[in-house]
């Protein structure tokens, strides 16, 4: 695509000039609604619960960002799932599960701190090194804030 001078991505791989290419510019092969709700949110359906029956969010929380907050409609309702930094290295996050779905919650915190009790669950998982934990959750809202 490049060689033959497109900025944008093409409708096909191959470049057909006349009736057998009806669009320059696609989104198909470059969604980035779709990497930021998956990636970026770590919304996704999880193959335990099919139809969002069950959610998995897992945000990924780079350092060169300050915030996110990513959405996505399923057939359940909507899931939200966003964090802002704060100060001292804590972590903030705000995530809406539908009322008919659960959630498997996997949160990344600082490297040293608390993890917070406010969910009243037991953990499922902690990483090897302390960092990441996960929770079961049934549909709601949940803030939770990740505190050196």
């Amino acid at each position: 695509m490049l060689d033959n001078g497109a900025t944008t991505i093409w409708e096909r791989w191959e470049h057909v000039r006349g009736g057998g290419m009806s669009s320059h510019n696609h989104p198909m092969y470059a969604t980035v609604s779709g990497w930021l709700s998956r990636y970026l949110g770590g919304i996704r359906a999880s193959e335990a619960g099919p139809g969002f029956a069950e959610v998995v969010v897992q945000p990924y929380v780079p350092a060169e960002l300050a915030w996110s907050e990513t959405s996505l409609e399923t057939v359940r309702g909507r899931v939200l799932s966003a964090w802002r930094r704060a100060g001292a290295g804590s972590v903030e996050y705000h995530i809406i599960v539908p009322p008919s779905s659960t959630a498997r919650l996997e949160l990344s915190g600082p490297e040293e701190g608390t993890w917070p009790a406010s969910l009243g669950l037991p953990r499922i998982l902690r990483g090897p090194d302390g960092t990441r934990c996960a929770w079961r959750v049934g549909g709601g809202e949940y803030r939770i804030v990740m505190r050196r």
